[in-house]
């Protein structure tokens, strides 16, 4: 090979890292707020679907934080500090692995056809100056490759905004008030707001639901322990035997008015849980609860409710 072929091959190398490098720092701020919107959509998971991003989810919730991120890239928030947003206000698991793809997934085939064209050279001329090209190829490559990373990269670490900036609206709440006759939005919205401490709000959630679907088993138990949670055990009673009414043999609220009662003093908690055994013998609780009747245990851990000794 000519000195002037080698020059040029180096010459190529080096500006296909060059364009690799400019694309990765130009290929972002080129888009438009639609497209950016759908971009952090498609990290973001729906709170109410199963294994499906906000992007193409027709679940109220899912509009509405797609109108949340919009808001928030309109207010000059970049992509990540959006997603650290939404992973503040419900959870890490919130936020999905984003799709590498348009110029961005183009950068990951530039190395390729760096390498393919250095191996070329090689296999025409394996002296010292044709290893020298190869690793002259072999750096442009990996200058590629790191701002391919950067640009593609699925690892969304960014610290978590405060407190002062989680005030742009409570997504799910706005949702609510759009459609207050989705249960299982409602259902969302209750279990977030119980992760965030506020019971007596989850509470009314979990009721709301039940009002919604009256033979929902498992949200009048979250009703109820919320409210003893919140502190209001009577009304967390009266809740348990009126859903008890209608499903005898839901067990979480079996074990849970049992052990309230159990905690009153009253005789009928022992065939509450006696109840609660038979149908969940090898439940977590169980132990606990056979330890209770025995007399050797004391009150299994509850929501809401501290263990405490025998009675």
């Amino acid at each position: 090979m000519s000195g002037a072929m080698r020059r040029w091959v180096l010459l190529a190398s080096a500006i296909v890292a060059v364009v690799g490098l400019a694309i990765a720092v130009s290929s972002q701020p080129s888009r438009t707020l639609e497209q950016q919107t759908r971009e952090v959509a498609l990290t973001i998971r729906c709170p109410t679907c199963a294994g499906e991003s906000i992007a193409d989810s027709t679940a109220p919730v899912a509009g509405a934080m797609r109108l949340e991120i919009e808001q928030q890239l309109t207010e000059g928030r970049s992509p990540d500090e959006v997603r650290a947003w939404f992973a503040d206000r419900y959870g890490a698991g919130i936020v999905l692995a984003p799709p590498a793809r348009g110029s961005a997934g183009l950068l990951w085939w530039i190395p390729i056809g760096v390498v393919v064209l250095a191996l070329l050279v090689l296999l025409r001329r394996r002296d010292a100056r044709g290893r020298r090209i190869l690793l002259a190829a072999v750096g442009a490559t990996a200058a590629t490759l790191i701002a391919a990373w950067w640009v593609t990269s699925s690892r969304y670490e960014p610290e978590l905004v405060s407190s002062a900036d989680r005030a742009g609206g409570d997504v799910l709440s706005t949702a609510v008030a759009q459609s207050p006759g989705d249960a299982q939005l409602r259902l969302a919205y209750g279990l977030a707001l119980e992760q965030d401490g506020q019971y007596r709000e989850a509470a009314e959630q979990f009721e709301a639901v039940t009002r919604l679907e009256p033979f929902d088993a498992d949200a009048r138990y979250l009703w109820a322990s919320t409210l003893v949670r919140d502190g209001d055990v009577d009304a967390a009673m009266a809740t348990l035997d009126e859903g008890l009414r209608s499903t005898p043999d839901h067990a979480p609220s079996l074990l849970l008015q049992g052990v309230l009662r159990w905690r009153a003093g009253d005789d009928s908690a022992r065939p509450l849980l006696e109840r609660f055994l038979e149908l969940q013998p090898e439940d977590p609780a169980a132990e606990d609860v056979r330890g209770l009747l025995s007399g050797d245990r004391t009150v299994p851990e509850l929501p809401g409710i501290e263990a405490e000794t025998t009675r």
